[in-house]
């Protein structure tokens, strides 16, 4: 499927909604950057042309929350940054927040109000930590210190697994 073909998928799929319930599909391909693309066939290799439309797909029935596994992983240092501000964009323009699991400690941080610390096997929280409401991006005393208390509790738990971020 291409891009407009992919987005609009879930509202083919779906009954008993209606096109008043459902955001036009321009809309969300404007909202996560793919003007242009809507002919374009998705390859395997573009991480971050995936993530976009699968956010736009998810957005089909405006949700208020939309789960992510780790999806900053795997993409270059542009590529993060440019979802991780579409991902905000997202946030303040359709007020959807993002429960994101992620093992960089950086990304929760920056990503987050609030982290939670979660270990494996049984998955259990062991902590919570709660981020100033406004960008850490330019400020890092306060990355610093933030990533020194994840660390803390990690490290006094005995190891380093997860990351729970929501936005």
């Amino acid at each position: 499927l291409n891009v407009r073909q992919n987005i609009e998928l879930p509202a083919k799929l779906s009954k008993g909604r209606t096109k008043q319930t459902i955001p036009k599909v321009d809309e969300l391909i404007t909202l996560v950057g793919l003007n242009g693309y809507e002919d374009f066939f998705p390859s395997s290799s573009l991480s971050g042309f995936q993530l976009r439309i699968a956010i736009a797909r998810a957005l089909t029935f405006n949700p208020k929350l939309i789960l992510l596994d780790d999806v900053l992983k795997n993409l270059d240092s542009e590529t993060r940054a440019e979802t991780i501000e579409f991902m905000k964009i997202i946030t303040n323009q359709k007020k959807a927040s993002f429960l994101l699991t992620t093992t960089n400690i950086l990304d929760s941080i920056l990503l987050s109000y609030k982290v939670f610390l979660m270990r494996k096997n049984p998955g259990k929280i062991i902590g919570e930590l709660s981020l100033p409401k406004h960008t850490l991006a330019d400020n890092s005393e306060i990355i610093t210190k933030y990533k020194n208390e994840i660390e803390a509790a990690f490290n006094a738990q005995g190891m380093f697994q997860s990351v729970f971020v929501s936005l």
